[in-house]
């Protein structure tokens, strides 16, 4: 994927796998995990450090409305900058 730049105010599409109930200790071949998906706008971004973050989250307000998602930036499948 080529490189972006997100922004606070940005609208995302965002996909991840979430396990579902069940144990996963131990050398597992296969788990369940639903698909879960979110589109809505980035509303903070948030890093491990202030300079040279290792780990960073954005926080999506939902396009239906509801509470922020916590985000990975690698989970983001499609972004659409603001134009200030």
């Amino acid at each position: 994927m080529p490189k972006v730049t997100l922004h606070k105010g940005d609208w995302i599409q965002a996909e991840w796998l979430e396990p579902n109930e069940g144990c996963l200790s131990g050398n597992q071949m296969k788990f369940s995990a639903e698909t879960k998906q979110v589109s809505g706008i980035v509303r903070h971004v948030r890093g491990n450090h202030p300079t040279h973050p290792t780990s960073i989250r954005l926080f999506v307000e939902p396009d239906g409305g509801g509470d922020q998602v916590l985000v990975a930036p690698d989970w983001v499948k499609k972004h659409r900058s603001v134009q200030l």
